[in-house]
């Protein structure tokens, strides 16, 4: 059976204000080692961090088998043990984590956590899904990519509610208003993909080097790191793009992800040879 998401507002009714392409948006607010967090060399084992609407860090370490729970300054809240391989994860609520997990005999899939009382909530199979093709929520259903696909996953009852063929093996995937963006797994293509609830089609983007991380913004736009090193700010619907100038993106060097808060208005950046958490602070307008 397949269900259909509702959509989110449009843009245009949020009243929030539009950043002109290529603005500066964002100022360094502070930054902390996370190998004083841990006292453990970090190169590999951070995968994935989700950036919590209460300024909580929560970051999976792959190598532990357990999650890293930090304030936003760097202090350390505590861990949450996990049976096996967290790969990705992203916030359902102030109280509620979702996170990939590999499982050795390939049972993998959604485990869902309260971060407050650090346990686990329940275990979804999710057949197919690949755990390394991230997760992300859109309208209160979570997302994760699979062979050639999509699936949307409601976590509340632990079923699948839809399945969207991509034609490919989409990586890096990340959900903004009607839209699930990704790119194609080991593929050397400079595309963005996204698929759009508004029309129920296939749209694309094509960049000067291959897109990896992509976050939204307060106003719809995307900044999305390429590896050439260049940080892209795409319009709100998807047509447009410019290149953030040298030292705009100064912040992003050799970072793996970027996650973005609407509520904290701050960005978080991970820098894989440094092993620093850069705090970014949204410019007010």
């Amino acid at each position: 059976m397949t269900w259909f998401i509702p959509l989110f507002p449009r843009i245009e009714e949020r009243k929030i204000n539009s950043y002109k392409l290529g603005q500066d948006i964002f100022y360094l607010h502070h930054q902390f080692n996370l190998k004083s967090v841990l006292n453990i060399g970090l190169i590999g084992e951070i995968t994935d961090v989700a950036l919590m609407d209460d300024g909580r860090l929560v970051m999976c370490l792959t190598d532990q088998c357990r999650l890293l729970i930090c304030n936003i300054d760097g202090s350390q809240v505590g861990t949450i043990p996990v049976n096996s391989i967290p790969c990705c994860v992203t916030a359902i609520n102030n109280s509620t984590l979702a996170v990939t997990v590999y499982y050795p005999v390939g049972n993998h899939g959604i485990e869902i956590y309260d971060v407050n009382n650090k346990h686990k909530l329940k275990y979804i199979p999710v057949p197919r899904m690949v755990y390394i093709f991230d997760i992300t929520m859109i309208n209160d259903k979570l997302v994760v990519g699979a062979d050639s696909g999509l699936v949307v996953v409601d976590y509340q009852k632990g079923e699948i509610i839809q399945n969207i063929g991509t034609n490919c093996q989409p990586w890096g995937i990340y959900a903004s208003d009607n839209r699930i963006f990704y790119r194609e797994y080991m593929q050397s293509n400079n595309i963005l993909y996204w698929y759009s609830f508004t029309d129920n089609k296939m749209h694309t983007l094509t960049f000067a080097s291959i897109p990896c991380s992509i976050t939204s913004l307060s106003d719809g736009s995307l900044y999305v790191i390429c590896t050439d090193g260049c940080i892209q700010h795409v319009s709100s619907h998807g047509k447009q793009f410019r290149t953030l100038k040298t030292n705009q993106s100064q912040f992003f060097n050799d970072c793996r992800y970027i996650r973005y808060n609407s509520k904290q208005k701050k960005m978080v950046t991970y820098n894989v040879k440094t092993e620093n958490a850069q705090i970014l602070q949204e410019i007010e307008v």
